[in-house]
């Protein structure tokens, strides 16, 4: 599974950036749990790393869990709800009930 990069000045930039990018983010989250649901079924998956052009060069990994997929899923479907993509709706509730079958989540 391929991981996504972004950079930013400042780790303070951080949630601007995501509330600037929400349909990105949210895109991105939905597809990299998909990826992994359809493919390697890993127990944790990669979904970003941000480097922070900080004097410390801070990396920041973000990471999803399998016991957090559900949770992040209704995240995403509550994104797809307020901007009436309801087709996405549509996928997000499938993978959501196809999760928790296999998993018992």
């Amino acid at each position: 599974m391929e991981n996504t990069y972004a950079s930013l000045p400042h780790p303070n930039d951080f949630k601007d950036y995501l509330k600037d990018n929400e349909d990105w983010y949210f895109n991105l989250c939905y597809d990299k749990i998909r990826e992994n649901f359809e493919g390697d079924r890993l127990e944790v998956i990669d979904v970003m790393s941000f480097v922070f052009d900080d004097e410390d060069k801070t990396i920041y990994d973000i990471t999803i869990s399998r016991s957090d997929f559900t949770h992040n899923l209704t995240n995403c479907l509550r994104y797809f709800e307020k901007v009436e993509e309801y087709g996405k709706c549509s996928k997000v509730n499938g993978l959501i009930d196809d999760i928790e079958k296999e998993y018992g989540l």
